[in-house]
């Protein structure tokens, strides 16, 4: 049983996880009557984790998958993400990722590509 406070986070979760590209920390506080201060402590409490770095956390997890599964411009991921500042969102991006936007896609590009050639060779050896 998560308790009263533990399901209030995880609703807080789930407003973050639905609203990620247009909230700041101060709408997450109004939305839930919380004060930022007493907001933070106990999400934090709950999750390891700050307010903020929850919603750039989740910006970033999905322009991963637009990333993966789109061939949407970083400029418009970003965007999408929220982020206003393409360079910005580069910077967290390659702090979190350690690498940038662009070599992330590639790589996913070459993993399948890796995968598609194995298992076509493979087929073409039971012919």
């Amino acid at each position: 049983n998560l308790g009263t406070e533990g399901e209030q986070m995880a609703q807080i979760l789930l407003y973050i996880n639905h609203n990620y590209a247009s909230i700041s920390f101060e709408e997450v506080a109004e939305e839930f009557h919380y004060s930022k201060t007493y907001l933070n402590r106990i999400f934090k409490k709950h999750t390891g984790t700050t307010i903020l770095q929850q919603i750039q956390d989740t910006r970033l997890q999905e322009s991963c998958v637009l990333l993966k599964n789109t061939r949407m411009s970083v400029e418009d991921i970003a965007l999408h993400g929220g982020y206003e500042d393409t360079s910005y969102f580069i910077e967290l991006f390659k702090k979190k990722y350690k690498k940038t936007p662009l070599q992330y896609r590639n790589d996913i590009d070459e993993f399948y590509i890796t995968i598609f050639y194995g298992i076509k060779d493979l087929f073409f050896c039971f012919i």
